[in-house]
């Protein structure tokens, strides 16, 4: 599912953590299916490393759920 979806606490980013493979054990309507990555602090305190990386970034606000987001699962 590809998302444009913001976190509801601090509008940054947020990454699907759902693969359809068989050995992912997150599933499409679990409650931590989505992760805030924070946003990314300018300028780069690490340009090195990746854009992604946590030390580029502030903190996460925790995990959420297609129903906290307000979006309704559909297959």
């Amino acid at each position: 599912m590809e998302t444009n979806l913001k976190c509801p606490k601090c509008k940054g980013e947020l990454i699907d953590r759902y693969d359809s493979s068989i050995w992912c054990k997150v599933k499409k309507t679990d409650l931590d299916r989505f992760e805030c990555i924070g946003h990314l602090i300018k300028p780069m305190p690490y340009p090195f490393i990746s854009q992604y990386a946590m030390r580029n970034r502030t903190s996460s606000c925790g995990y959420f759920g297609l129903e906290t987001l307000g979006v309704e699962y559909q297959e």
